[in-house]
Order: C-alpha cells, then sequence, then structure tokens
C-alpha cells in the first residue's frame, strides 16, 4: 500500500508506503522524479498523471511515528515503489523526518499546447504560471 497525506487534495501529499508489513515515510536523499512517477502511477493508474513533481524536506510535514526508506534506484518504469531498489535502515543512517519526501500528482487535462494559465493565487491576476506541452 501506499498513501499521500497532509495535501490539499489528493494529488499531494507526504509519501507514506507500507513495506513487510509496517509503515514507511520515504527520505529525500538521492530521490528522484523517476521514485515520484511510479508512486503516481501506483496510486492512481498510468492513465490519470500527466506529469509528477517531487517535493523535498518535509514540505508536506513530517510523520515521526513511522521509519524511514531510501530510495536507493528506481527507473520510473516500475509498477509499484517496492519494485525499486529500497533501504529500509536510512532513517539510522543519514536521514530524518525533516527530510520526508512529498509528490503532486497531476491529473490529465485537455488543453491545447501553448495554453497559459494561473492557479493557486489569492486572485485571476496571480500564481503558478501553467503552460500546456
Amino acid at each position: 500500500d501506499i498513501k499521500l497525506v497532509e495535501g490539499s487534495n489528493q494529488y499531494e501529499g507526504r509519501v507514506e508506503v507500507c513495506v513487510d508489513g509496517g509503515w514507511f515515510t520515504v527520505c529525500d536523499d538521492n530521490y528522484d522524479n523517476d521514485a515520484t512517477q511510479v508512486i503516481c502511477n501506483q496510486i492512481f493508474g498510468d492513465q490519470t498523471v500527466l506529469h509528477s513533481a517531487a517535493f523535498y524536506s518535509a514540505t508536506f510535514g513530517q510523520n515521526e511515528d513511522y521509519n524511514m526508506l531510501g530510495v536507493s534506484s528506481c527507473l520510473g518504469s516500475e509498477e509499484r515503489l517496492v519494485d525499486c531498489t529500497l533501504n529500509k535502515n536510512v532513517y539510522y543512517q543519514t536521514c530524518g523526518h525533516y527530510e520526508d519526501v512529498g509528490v503532486r500528482c497531476y491529473k490529465q487535462s485537455s488543453c491545447t499546447y501553448g495554453d497559459v494559465r494561473l492557479v493557486n493565487g489569492s486572485s485571476e491576476r496571480e500564481g503558478r504560471v501553467e503552460v500546456c506541452i
């Protein structure tokens, strides 16, 4: 099992994954977007996710209740995060919960190449710029 928690919607949050019967958060050391894509595809399926983004340094908060998991190697084509090369002892070696990884999985939406929009601003005249490619 894998889940995203503490995000503003179901498509983002801190990554929490169940491995061998125990829950783990994911350390941001050596973590990359290939693992993020695997996580998004695992949760939502290939057809739902257009692209994804990783967030580092506990952007979505820390979970001190779980052990930490390191992702040593992920190609991006794995079906599940547990199919990547993982390290279950990373917390005791180099990582703390201030490094819990978060992800955002962007849903596919129809847009026309070159479209530009502003999102998550406090008015229609500000926000993050998104470009359809």
